[in-house]
């Protein structure tokens, strides 16, 4: 974990609401994850004082790429923000994805997309190139604008969208059941809270394995908070932060 003052390289307008920031951080980059975050300061000030978490999108020769949402007063400023500012940051944290020797997966739905470009990478680099990855959302808008990133680590890329105005007609999970994948597949997923309880359904069904990347506000990163404590199978607590972000999905309660 290190705390570092990134410089902002560009920042990139995906859509009406989404965006990608480009990010000189050479020290995080070197060392993150695929499913890790960082906490990142929207301004060098104290307004707002809490930093916020964002998965990291990408990460290769010294800069490091989140993609957001803007959604409130902290991702809308960061959406102000011009090249050669400069932002305090911290990561990477959480602990991400544990790469398996298995035909893999890739299941990302809505904003829960963003870490999954950077894995897509490492699955590619371990000679295991993702059997397929699926990008789901709302509408074509949502997902189009990130195809050609995704492609250059996948042959195989399904676009799934609500309206059926892209791709695959349909949700995530009903996306990920057309392409049937076998028993001793690996699912790697990442979305909002039911498109990840229909695949972890589906999963068990199956008898795939299946690790989620979760979703969670956080005002630390770090334990200290406890604003992200989520139930756990079995009784007691895991916390996002520490314990996560991604989870085997048979360790968390979906009902």
């Amino acid at each position: 974990m290190l705390q570092e003052t990134c410089r902002v390289i560009r920042l990139e307008r995906l859509s009406t609401d989404t965006w990608r920031l480009f990010l000189a951080a050479p020290g995080v980059a070197a060392r993150v994850q695929a499913g890790q975050f960082v906490m990142l300061g929207l301004t060098a000030g104290y307004d707002p004082l809490l930093r916020r978490p964002f998965s990291v999108h990408f990460a290769e020769d010294g800069e490091l790429v989140l993609y957001f949402r803007v959604v409130g007063k902290g991702t809308a400023m960061l959406a102000t923000v011009k090249p050669g500012d400069e932002l305090p940051l911290l990561g990477p944290l959480g602990n991400g994805f544990i790469l398996m020797p298995a035909p893999a997966f890739v299941v990302g739905g809505g904003i829960g997309v963003a870490p999954l470009l950077l894995l897509a990478k490492e699955l590619a680099g371990r000679d295991n190139q993702a059997t397929a990855i699926v990008l789901a959302g709302r509408a074509a808008a949502e997902v189009a604008p990130l195809a050609d990133s995704f492609h250059r680590w996948t042959d195989n890329l399904v676009l799934a969208t609500d309206d059926g105005s892209s791709g695959f007609a349909g949700r995530a999970d009903e996306a990920l059941s057309s392409l049937n994948p076998a028993s001793g597949s690996v699912v790697y997923a990442c979305g909002p809270q039911p498109m990840l309880a229909a695949i972890a359904s589906f999963c068990r069904k199956k008898r795939i394995k299946c690790q989620v990347s979760v979703e969670s506000a956080m005002a630390c990163g770090m334990g200290a908070c406890l604003g992200c404590a989520r139930p756990a199978i079995g009784g007691g607590y895991v916390h996002v932060c520490l314990d996560g972000p991604v989870f085997d999905a048979e360790a968390l309660p979906w009902d």
